[in-house]
């Protein structure tokens, strides 16, 4: 659901921050230096001290999703994943989850009408693109129905959008439902971004972080 080409910083973008800036060309987030969440929530990297999700949360958060078509073993161990990959990105694990709940419900053999797939919903294109940017050996469209390789792809995506975005997660996410070319050239003419995706979003980001679920 997103374009793969690349993207240049962008500067003066007004929307709430929920993420810490890294550096692009490695995939990989400086310490330090967190922005704050919208709505007072603190930093949605780390979160307030007991507040942010942990593995068990993460796979409570996933068996109340839809029919994921995973085992239970299976979604421990995409518990243990999403935990990883989200602390290793400077993301929180409860946006990701939020991510995945609005593109997939869940499901992890989801396919959109425009061949997007899996648990995050990326375009082969992307993964392809963003793999080769983080280094892993691209398999082709049908290993974006395993969940691990799924969620790797689109948290290290995730982090690119926002980086590329100087921080906005709220840009970040509209173009990672719109693509970044799209979202670019309404930045460039001066239109608004469309903001009902990532309003949804970040909405049920808040649910999650107030139900600790």
């Amino acid at each position: 659901m997103t374009s793969s080409r690349p993207l240049t910083g962008l500067t003066g973008l007004l929307a709430s921050a929920l993420l810490l800036s890294f550096s692009c060309g490695s995939f990989s987030a400086p310490e330090g230096a967190a922005l704050r969440v919208a709505r007072g929530h603190g930093d949605p990297a780390h979160g307030a001290a007991g507040v942010e999700l942990g593995v068990d949360e993460i796979v409570d958060s996933l068996r109340a999703m839809r029919f994921t078509g995973l085992l239970p073993a299976d979604l421990a161990h995409l518990a243990r994943v999403i935990h990883r990959e989200s602390r290793r990105q400077d993301l929180s694990p409860a946006l990701v989850l939020a991510l995945i709940r609005v593109e997939s419900s869940g499901y992890n053999f989801a396919k959109s009408h425009r061949g997007a797939l899996g648990l995050m919903q990326l375009l082969p294109t992307t993964a392809a693109y963003v793999a080769k940017r983080i280094g892993e050996p691209w398999q082709g469209p049908e290993s974006l129905y395993d969940s691990d390789t799924n969620v790797r792809l689109g948290i290290a995506y995730l982090r690119q959008l926002v980086n590329s975005y100087d921080g906005s997660i709220h840009t970040a996410l509209a173009a990672y439902n719109w693509g970044p070319g799209r979202i670019s050239g309404f930045i460039h003419s001066g239109k608004a971004i469309p903001a009902r995706y990532a309003d949804h979003v970040l909405s049920t980001y808040h649910d999650m972080r107030a139900r600790q679920i």
